[in-house]
């Protein structure tokens, strides 16, 4: 079973048996995000999957939640986090995000842009509903 749901117009949240996946997929071709309206959005979303969590038809208790990023580091969140290798489709999709976002279009930032693509493994949180409200929870 396979059900999508936009948090925000940043994040979707999408099921998939019995995992959920947050990923960042903005509503426009171009925005605008700078560091801290990304991590307020991101916050909003996060804020909002926790109050869906009360939601028993969207949601089993079984099910877990995980949130995979080539340059988020969760570990300040959480220490549910680890390093897996890098699938195919992160970097590209990194990079359509990066250059869709006009923040990123300043000289200044192709330093982080080529660190990035430098990586050879992505940070992932794959927690279960309960550890997920503890960490998110919180206001």
């Amino acid at each position: 079973m396979y059900k999508r749901k936009r948090l925000n117009g940043y994040y979707v949240l999408a099921r998939v048996e019995k995992q959920m996946f947050i990923s960042h997929q903005p509503r426009w071709l171009f925005y605008f995000a700078d560091k801290k309206k990304f991590f307020q959005k991101r916050k909003e979303a996060y804020e909002k999957l926790v109050s869906l969590l009360q939601d028993q038809d969207f949601w089993r208790k079984e099910t877990r939640v995980r949130a995979r990023s080539l340059t988020i580091d969760y570990s300040l969140e959480t220490v549910h986090v680890k390093r897996v290798p890098l699938k195919w489709y992160d970097k590209p999709g990194l990079v359509m995000l990066w250059f869709f976002n006009l923040y990123n279009w300043r000289p200044n930032r192709l330093r982080k842009l080529m660190k990035v693509l430098r990586a050879k493994d992505v940070l992932q949180i794959d927690v279960d509903r309960k550890t997920f409200v503890q960490i998110y929870g919180r206001g």
